[in-house]
């Protein structure tokens, strides 16, 4: 069962029904400042017209009756007592609509407690990122690019041109060794470039996080020592693997067409098979150079904690205005009276003004000149005999206006 309900009344405000409210918590977005009480039955127009066609429809005996003695009281007695229903209606609807006031205000006390304590909590935490940020604005990434609005790594660029240096390098001298085996000859070269490279890579991020506890310490350091390990043992195979298969490589082919391997080397060809040897060496050093950045870390902290505080101060925003609308919201005690002032104007009117017809319908039924005349002096004396305050029972509403609206600054 819904509590509230939309209407539209040139500006839109949340008109609460006529049922009682069940136990929720009112949450962001509900608008509670533009929550209002429902109408007075008498209140709208289109029952005051109603009335009086109802009327003419009642009446219409009683004017069938009239002659030229008529007074133009003969029906007052009955639009007096049709009129107390009314006025019972009436005071049920204020009744409601006390209950409304009530409602509405306990829902705007509980949704104002609800913000000041984010609010309060909110600000916490934002001065809790500030002094977390502040020692870190100064830092400046080592080996970091801007695309855009990211942050590329440059050892992770290095790293990835390594391994392919390092691929096309072993190739070639893997290829005289694995001639018949394709697959392994790709699998292998994968690997070298990943024990090498790909392995000092990740020995950089690695120590570049050290200060940060990622995981217990033996660990940590079991781990960066079996990378290095890694990379190790891709230098010395690299270069067993140059120097092993040089035979192969500075081979010619005899005139039989025969494969010759050679036995004795210039110093040229040492020459060029320890630098071929130590590219793995060289390209792994490189990675792990570039890849070896102490703020890259604290960099990225520093941005994620930037954007946490960016929606923080949203957050906070919000609240702070919705806060503001709800404690600076008009007064729906004053609305809900002046309401059922008009609505106690209406019928007062409406019981004068179905007088007025009934002896209005009396002279159209009998259409004299001097009958005419005596139905509008007893129609003056209808409007100043009845009281404007016409309702004895009904008492001005008074409603509390006391309920405090924010919690005490």
């Amino acid at each position: 069962m819904m509590w509230f309900k939309k209407k539209h009344e040139g500006n839109q405000i949340n008109v609460v029904e006529e049922h009682y409210v069940p136990a929720f918590l009112p949450t962001y977005g509900m608008a509670l400042e533009t929550f209002a009480t429902s109408d007075y039955p008498m209140e709208r127009p289109e029952a005051m017209e109603s009335a009086y066609k109802e009327a003419e429809e009642h009446l219409a005996g009683i004017v069938a009756n009239t002659d030229r003695h008529s007074t133009g009281a003969e029906g007052d007695q009955y639009i007096d007592n049709q009129m107390e229903h009314e006025y019972a209606i009436h005071e049920a609807a204020i009744a409601e609509r006390e209950k409304q006031v009530v409602r509405i205000r306990n829902a705007i006390t509980m949704r104002i407690n609800e913000l000041d304590d984010k609010i309060s909590a909110g600000m916490v935490r934002k001065e809790t990122l500030k002094a977390e940020i502040e020692p870190l604005e100064g830092l400046r990434s080592h080996f970091q690019i801007r695309l855009g609005s990211k942050s590329v790594s440059i050892g992770f660029i290095v790293t990835v041109i390594a391994m392919v240096l390092d691929a096309a390098v072993n190739y070639s001298f893997l290829q005289t060794v694995l001639l018949s085996n394709a697959l392994l000859l790709l699998i292998t070269v994968a690997c070298m470039s990943l024990m090498s490279d790909g392995s000092m890579c990740a020995l950089g991020l690695l120590l570049s996080l050290r200060k940060e506890k990622i995981t217990a310490k033996p660990l940590f350091w079991s781990v960066c020592i079996a990378l290095f390990c890694m990379f190790i043992i891709s230098v010395v195979a690299s270069v067993m693997l140059r120097v092993g298969s040089m035979d192969s490589t500075y081979g010619t082919i005899n005139a039989a067409g025969e494969f010759v391997g050679k036995e004795a080397y210039s110093l040229a060809e040492y020459g060029v098979t320890l630098i071929t040897s130590f590219v793995t060496t060289a390209t792994g050093i490189l990675s792990f150079a570039f890849s070896l950045d102490d703020n890259a870390y604290l960099i990225s902290v520093r941005e994620e904690k930037k954007n946490e505080l960016k929606q923080c101060e949203a957050e906070l925003a919000a609240w702070i205005n919705e806060k503001t609308l709800l404690e600076n919201a008009p007064d729906i005690a004053e609305r809900n009276s002046l309401k059922r002032a008009a609505a106690e104007h209406n019928i007062d009117t409406l019981r004068k003004g179905l007088k007025l017809l009934l002896r209005k319908l009396m002279t159209e039924r009998i259409a004299d000149a001097t009958f005419t005349e005596k139905m509008a002096a007893s129609g003056r004396e209808v409007v100043e005999s009845e009281s404007v305050d016409h309702l004895g029972k009904g008492k001005p509403m008074t409603v509390s206006t006391n309920v405090s609206l924010s919690k005490a600054s």
